[in-house]
């Protein structure tokens, strides 16, 4: 189980890292269909970091409890 905590602890650090490089980006395009499709992948790199800390999270509970 601590694998798996650690495992979700690195997925969410690296999707913040990707959703903070990704803004850095989008704040210099001008091309508005590059914006719309680099804004999709922005949500799902949020997505994606929020599902691993819910999933980092019940590793966490299922360890304590154990």
């Amino acid at each position: 189980m601590p694998i798996i905590a650690l495992i979700f602890a690195g997925v969410v650090a690296y999707c913040a890292w990707v959703i903070r490089r990704d803004d850095t980006v989008l704040r210099g395009l001008f091309d508005r269909s590059a914006k719309a499709r680099l804004s999709n992948i922005i949500l799902w790199h949020k997505r994606a970091a929020i599902m691993s800390a819910v999933g980092f999270l019940v590793a966490v509970v299922a360890m304590i409890r154990r």
